[in-house]
This record gives C-alpha cells, sequence and structure tokens, in this order.
C-alpha cells in the first residue's frame, strides 16, 4: 500500500493485526508520511517523480518576471495568502489551477474579486503550458495552509529552474533546500522578505 496523503492510522493497525506476519509492505511519498506509518508497520519513503523530459530547465528569467501560484484553488493551498504576499512584494502573480465544484463559491467571493492587471487567473492548465509558465517565472509561492504530503508542483517548478518559496509544513522541508533549490519560512512576512530578496540569492 503507497500513501499519497494522510495515513488512517486505525486501519493499519487493523490491517496489520489480521495479516500474515511479513506479508504486508507499506510506502510513503515522503518521511512526513512515512512517519505516521512506522510505528505501526515497517513503511519506507519513496519519493514522487516526474518526468524530466516534460520539462525545459531555464536558468534566467527578466528581473520583472512574475511570481506563479500553481495548485488546486481551494484554502488549505494558500492562494488568498499568496495573492497578500505578491500584492504586499510590488511584484506581479500568474495564478493556475483547477477549480473544485465545492470551492466555486470560495474562488467567486474571495479570489475573483482580487484579479486585476498584475494578479491574473489562467485557468487550469497541462504539462506544456506548466512547463511554459513555471519556466518565465521567477519564483514558485506555496504558502500552504495544511501538511503537504508530497507537492509534485515543488519538483516541476525544479525541474524549470524555478526555486521554490514555501512554508515549513508537511513535506516542504525535505524537498526544498534552503537558498540552494529555493527558500522555506514560517509566515507571510518572512516570505515577502524572500521575494524582495529573490535576486540577491
Amino acid at each position: 500500500m503507497s500513501y499519497q496523503r494522510e495515513p488512517t492510522v486505525t486501519q493499519i493497525k487493523k490491517a496489520v493485526q489480521i495479516s500474515k506476519k511479513g506479508s504486508l509492505a507499506f510506502t510513503g511519498c515522503s518521511d512526513y508520511i512515512t512517519r505516521q506509518i512506522s510505528p505501526y508497520a515497517a513503511c519506507t519513503t519513496v519519493y514522487n517523480g516526474i518526468e524530466l523530459d516534460k520539462y525545459r530547465f531555464n536558468p534566467t528569467v527578466p528581473a520583472d518576471a512574475p511570481l506563479i501560484f500553481l495548485g488546486r484553488i481551494e484554502p488549505i493551498k494558500g492562494i488568498k495568502t499568496a495573492i497578500n504576499v505578491a500584492v504586499a512584494a510590488g511584484r506581479k502573480l500568474t495564478i493556475a489551477g483547477n477549480v473544485p465544484d465545492e470551492y466555486i463559491g470560495y474562488f467567486e467571493q474571495e479570489i475573483k474579486p482580487r484579479l486585476c492587471q498584475n494578479v491574473e487567473y489562467v485557468g487550469p492548465v497541462n504539462d506544456v503550458q506548466k512547463n511554459e509558465l513555471l519556466g518565465q517565472s521567477s519564483a514558485l509561492l506555496m504558502p500552504i495552509g495544511w501538511n503537504e504530503p508530497f507537492g509534485i508542483v515543488m519538483a516541476e517548478a525544479m525541474a524549470c529552474g524555478t526555486p521554490v518559496i514555501g512554508f515549513n509544513k508537511g513535506s516542504v522541508p525535505e524537498v526544498i533546500v534552503h537558498e540552494k533549490n529555493g527558500f522555506r519560512c514560517d509566515t507571510s512576512d518572512e516570505m515577502i522578505a524572500l521575494v524582495k530578496q529573490i535576486k540577491k540569492k
């Protein structure tokens, strides 16, 4: 069994109780997930990967390149924080991703009114469009409000040469090596400061 989201510990305990010893194998997509399983069953971390040939590494972008938010448009992904950070830092922000049916009201009431010339929503994107958008961005913002199990968009951004600025939650500390492939922080103010220093790093 491979866990890509938070494991249900009660199910793991039951499975271990009724199975033949040594017959179960568990994996998690990050150490964050694996640590939740390992007290009850043997578990190994197997990180998610991407097909690198789908992405083009872009070592430089213009000084005024926009920031990007790429992901589902829902509260736990931190899109409102991303908008606040971009506005406070005086940077343009491109928003890309699908709006789940249950969050259409959230998008219409909380996000759409804040769209403007400097905050653009481009909708859902495919791999070709992701490659283009990420490669043209100065940084990917990940101001998540939950413990992200892995966050494959971080790997996609890095494949394009785009640093990630993310909150220290879930797997983010495992994926982002601070000041090497991105930057980690704990607050909006810290993220704003990092955005302002992107060209200096």
